[in-house]
């Protein structure tokens, strides 16, 4: 089956295992079913796997179709038929499983138009070896069309016969199929294959195989119609076409060959596929031989009455304009096939508009889908070019068009009406019973156009048009982008007669292509230069022209040149249009607002919306999303060119004015934006005529924010060092951002660049901000000095200067670092100052931010309440300013607080609410957090597979913006999840990747945490040293940041593993020390968790009644807490009960329960 189809969407899965073979690709699909390439999992080939859709299952006739296809081929071992490997069905879905031809079809290759006569003539040769291999073998197939022969690309074409979906064996009746019904293509259908009396042998296949020779040598069926009808009508009573009718290049013989082919009689026909493929080549050399001769001379003696005087009269001669159809018309199907499909017969819609920037290829086209729609029009299809936009030429007035309209459809020139409106009834009149197209190219804009509308409900038309014609009444419109990649690429190959001789070459035709903005003039034009330059190759021209700094100077080819296309555009327009296009040349970014543009041109905002639609109606401008324009990149180069004229100062005001906007607008959205209040000094004002945006809460903030990072980053490429202090400002309002979306490193890029700039500026406060920002990224980065030399820079620099607030925020920063690093007195000495100044100065942000992390200091410890306490304060004076991303935090906070005192479900409300907020904020990393913390409340339930699932999703952010703490967290939870599912190799592979992150990182607690974890895995594996080992250094390490939650965990751990080990009454003290620690930090789970282990230790020395106490009480917690520990605990339970009548146990007794 063929290798390269269109692009469909299948039912299974890449990657998926069907029968036995895994799925790598969709290769096409029908109604009936699907085609995959799948893996053979036992042999190392790929295979086309044919699926019959379920929903043909149930078909009676279709699975015997189906099934009978394999039977057929699996008889046929030819080198030009596809072989099927083997057949089956599973889980109620036929499959054949055939040889995969990784190439195309020759139905594809029409689609480009005819084929040179020896390529067409060596296809038919190689398919008439196959079907008379059938046809001896007993086989018919039935269905010989273009579109089931196969070419191989490589290492020469060769061709594969295919679907013999409908064939029949000669020893099959009639019956074979259901009287009446032909499963066969009508365009190349025998005569006797739709001549219900008639019964059909090998020479239908020679019949449907010259069908296919004269398609290859034409470009067309030989018997074309607008329905099934007219196309029987014509294979049982016309005569054949002449193919040098159509193509004058082909030699004569041709004509005989598919005459001979195509008769009427099968006995006047080649009595063989081979034999018909033997005078094909023959024709092609010009040499008929004498055996040749005397079967198309018997074709001649036998047919001379195909067309008999019964036949209806031939139809009225078709008045024909349209231009001629070029051969390349490539990358447009999905916009002719909606055309067609829209303007077909018993569509109701008229008029369709196909309207485009200069050079996007409307009137090729139109031109195509004229021509396709041509047969179903016989009176008329006529072509008129209107020349909106036609160097040398006025845009024609509607009077003269239908003058002469209507002059070619003989109206008398001295009986035309003298004015506009009676040519325009008198033109309507006339097509009033009429079936005609009208192919309206290049329109101005609707006066032009309505006077030549037919008004019959027979007539259809087609306009093109730069402007989008939004006042047409009952069009249906098509707007025209650019070509995609693959689409502009195979356009420009095929015009340069070049092929991409290396992935190196194929690299630099889409770098060519994406430099001519996917344009298909600018495409055109720079192939037809490769084309004529024979010593040039590929890379030459891609060098040479991506270099260039004159785009459009280059894309000139005397009277087609995208810079004169542009030109006639540019001239239609009101100058003060024409101010707004040469501006939006100024723009450093991709796309721009209303406001954007406004401030560019300083205008109104109301008028720089109009000014916008109104380029966008013309297609100087294309929309990016509601509200949001671009210029197409050659475009914006032609602006460029035209802005340069203007007075360096009116540039120079409008380039300030648009920075300024982002300026201030950019401030206006990072004050709900920033983690903290931004210190300012800043008196200065945006320029005159500026509109500077408000937003009114986190989210519109926040969108703007992302919508415009582009053109903010943009913006301070553009200014670079040459203006410094807008630079600085500039970076510090989109801080917030950066921080949120990353990347991380560019961010701190910048912020480096400005705080260098605020030194050089002598501006202290300006320094002091960006060292702030450049710390804030390396502490989420993960480096932890490095943020802190920066924060102490920073505090010093606020101090100088006298300002509080700076001063208030560097004591948070520093606090919070020392939290993280697990030094905790210094932590709360700092945390505390901050809280002070923030209260003093009535900076509630900042208030909020310190009791968070006081709060988590006290969670940290196991002071619960005093840590809910302080996370609900903080979580009112989020909700009191409004700043949803606090509030976000605060809730996931208190969740935590939750977990660890037990109340999973209020903790998995908490962490879902933080999720939602920082999802509906789009803070990407509170967001990762979130899910974490979620999944750990998942885990602490059981829910393992859930929990990784948010795990897995945590990773994924974290990594995509840089946050390496986060990212640890998430593989620490990861390896957690794998280890108690029993994943241990990939469980420590995980946990391995963390600890060295969180080494690197220089985060004490995160390290204790891996590695208590890797000692818990260690236990599990049976390597109780090493397990002791790591759960003693992780102890180490909670006990130097006052960690006592963790202490409680890991001397769990150690008591484990030395009951394990055989030393009871050693661990029974670890799990003693354990219970004390949970109890005055009031986890309810780890005091569970300690009883259970001290009961094991009581059991293990004999003191059974003690152990059966402990483990009761240990068993209520885990109850109440719903956690997974309760089932193992309940079985020890009952096996205490069971083997303790009130006496102590026999060692036997004992050894049993173990």
């Amino acid at each position: 089956m063929r290798g390269k189809e269109r692009e469909v969407v299948g039912a299974l899965g890449v990657g998926s295992v069907f029968a036995g073979y895994r799925i790598e690709r969709l290769l096409g699909a029908g109604s009936t079913g699907e085609v995959y390439l799948a893996r053979d999992r036992g042999l190392p080939r790929g295979v086309a796997l044919k699926l019959l859709a379920r929903s043909a299952g149930s078909d009676p006739d279709l699975r015997r179709r189906f099934l009978r296809e394999a039977d057929i081929v699996a008889r046929l071992e030819h080198p030009n038929i596809v072989t099927v490997y083997a057949r089956g069905e599973e889980e109620g879905q036929l499959w054949i499983a055939m040889t995969h031809v990784d190439g195309t079809d020759v139905g594809t290759v029409l689609r480009q138009g005819p084929l040179e006569p020896g390529r067409a003539v060596r296809i038919i040769a190689d398919a008439a070896d196959a079907l008379d291999y059938a046809h001896d073998a007993g086989v018919l197939h039935r269905d010989v069309k273009p579109a089931n022969i196969l070419l191989a690309a490589a290492p020469w074409e060769r061709a594969w016969l295919t679907d013999f979906g409908v064939a029949k064996t000669l020893d099959e009746g009639i019956a074979a199929t259901r009287t009446g019904q032909v499963h066969a293509s009508f365009q190349y259908a025998a005569p006797e294959r739709v001549d219900a009396d008639s019964t059909a042998d090998r020479r239908a296949d020679v019949y449907s195989l010259g069908c296919t020779l004269y398609h290859m040598l034409t470009g067309a069926p030989p018997f074309a119609g607008s329905s099934v009808a007219q196309m029987i009508y014509s294979h049982l009573k016309l005569p054949a076409p002449r193919p040098s009718a159509v193509n004058p290049a082909l030699a004569p013989a041709f004509d005989e060959i598919i005459a001979c082919a195509l008769a009427k009689d099968p006995a006047d026909r080649f009595d063989s596929c081979g034999q018909l493929a033997e005078a094909a080549d023959q024709a092609r050399t010009g040499t008929l031989s004498a055996a040749t001769t005397v079967v198309v001379g018997r074709h001649r003696a036998g047919t001379d009455t195909t067309t008999t005087p019964e036949d209806p009269p031939p139809r009225p001669v078709v008045t024909t304009a349209l231009p001629r159809d070029i051969a390349t018309f490539l990358g447009r199907g999905r916009e002719l096939r909606r055309i067609l499909a829209a303007a077909g017969p018993g569509q109701v819609v008229s008029i369709h508009t196909i309207d485009g920037m200069a050079g996007v290829g409307k009137t090729a086209l139109v031109t195509r889908a004229a021509h396709e729609l041509g047969p179903e029009f016989p009176d008329g299809q006529l072509f008129v070019e209107l020349h909106a936009h036609t160097p040398g030429y006025a845009p024609a007035d509607p009077a003269d068009v239908l003058a002469r309209l209507l002059t070619g459809f003989g109206v008398d020139p001295r009986n035309l009406p003298d004015d506009l409106e009676g040519r325009r009834d008198l033109w309507r009149d006339r097509l009033a019973d009429k079936r005609i197209l009208l192919v309206l190219d290049d329109a101005r804009d609707h006066a032009q156009i309505e006077p030549l509308l037919p008004s019959g409900t027979g007539c259809l038309t087609l306009i093109t048009s730069r402007r989008r014609l939004i006042a047409l009444d009952d069009a249906l419109p098509l707007a025209l982008d650019v070509l995609d990649p693959a689409s502009a690429a195979e356009l420009f190959v095929t015009l340069a007669h070049r092929a991409p001789v290396s992935d190196a070459d194929a690299a630099r035709v889409a770098e060519i292509v994406r430099a001519c903005g996917y344009l298909p003039l600018a495409i055109v034009l720079l192939a037809g230069r490769l084309a004529h330059h024979h010593r040039w190759s590929i890379a030459d021209l891609a060098e040479s022209f991506t270099a260039t700094t004159d785009r459009l100077a280059e894309l000139d080819a005397a009277d087609r040149a995208v810079r004169a296309a542009f030109d006639l555009s540019y001239r239609d327009l009101p100058e003060r249009q024409r101010i707004l296009f040469r501006r939006l040349g100024l723009h450093p970014g991709a796309d721009l607002d209303s406001h954007a543009a406004a401030a560019l041109a300083g205008i109104p905002l109301a008028a720089a919306r109009r000014e916008l639609e109104a380029l966008y109606t013309v297609h100087l401008l294309g929309e990016t999303g509601p509200g949001r324009y671009r210029l197409h990149d050659l475009l914006r180069e032609y602006a460029r060119t035209l802005v340069a004229a203007d007075p360096d100062a009116d540039n120079t005001g409008a380039v300030d004015r648009l920075l300024d906007y982002y300026r201030y607008t950019a401030a206006n959205a990072d004050r709900w934006l920033g983690r903290h209040t931004r210190p300012t000094s800043d008196t200065a004002r945006p320029a005159d005529g500026v509109v500077v945006r408000d937003f009114g809460d986190q989210i519109r903030a926040l969108a703007w924010m992302r919508a415009e990072s582009a053109n903010l980053l943009a913006c301070l490429e553009h200014i670079g060092t040459r203006d410094l202090a807008r630079m600085v400002a500039l970076t510090g309002v989109t801080g917030a951002l950066l921080l949120r979306d990353g990347p991380w490193p560019l961010a701190m890029h910048l912020h480096q660049r400005a705080a260098d700039a605020g030194d050089r500026l002598d501006d202290r406060l300006a320094h002091a901000n960006a060292l702030t920002d450049l710390g804030v990224v390396q502490w989420r980065s993960g480096h932890y000095e490095r943020a802190a030399e920066l924060y102490r820079r920073a505090l010093i620099c606020y101090r100088e200067i006298g300002n509080r607030l700076g001063e208030a925020n560097a004591l948070t920063n520093l606090g919070t670092l020392a939290r993280v690093t697990g030094d905790s007195r210094q932590a709360a000495d700092l945390l505390w100052r901050a809280l002070t100044r923030y209260r003093e100065i009535g900076d509630r942000l900042g208030e909020a931010v310190a009791l968070g992390n006081l709060g988590l200091m006290r969670w940290n410890t196991g002071n619960y309440d005093e840590a809910a306490d302080m996370y609900r304060q903080a979580l009112a004076l989020y909700r009191a300013i409004g700043n949803r991303l606090g509030e976000a935090n605060a809730l996931d906070n208190l969740g935590c607080v939750c977990m660890s005192t037990g109340d999973h479900a209020q903790a998995a409300d908490l962490h879902g609410q933080a999720l939602a907020l920082f999802r509906d904020v789009g803070d990407r990393r509170g967001e990762a957090q979130a899910l974490t913390t979620l999944a750990y409340v998942h885990r602490e339930t059981g829910a393992y597979e859930q929990s990784a699932e948010l795990l897995e999703q945590s990773l994924a952010l974290c990594r995509d913006i840089g946050n390496r703490r986060g990212e640890a967290h998430a593989l620490t939870a990861l390896g957690y999840a794998a280890r108690e599912t029993g994943g241990y190799e990939r469980a420590a592979d995980l946990l391995e990747q963390a600890l060295t992150l969180n080494r690197d990182i220089g985060n004490r607690h995160d390290q204790a945490d891996t590695l208590g974890n890797l000692g818990t895995l260690h236990e599990r594996t049976g390597n109780y040293e090493q397990a002791a080992d790591l759960h003693r250094q992780s102890l180490t390490l909670y006990r130097s940041i006052g960690h006592r939650l963790g202490q409680a965990e890991e001397l769990d751990g150690i008591g484990r593993v030395l009951l394990a080990t055989g030393e009871p009454g050693a661990a029974l003290t670890s799990f003693t020390e354990a219970l004390g620690l949970a109890r005055a930090i009031g986890n309810h789970l780890e005091q569970a968790r300690a009883l259970d282990g001290v009961a094991r230790c009581r059991d293990g020395v004999g003191d059974t009644p003690a152990a059966l106490t402990d483990l009761r009480a240990a068993l209520a917690i885990y109850r109440r807490l719903g956690v997974p520990e309760t089932h193992a605990a309940a079985a020890y339970l009952s096996e205490l009960e069971a083997l303790t009548p009130g006496a102590a146990r026999s060692s036997t007794d004992r050894e049993q329960v173990r």
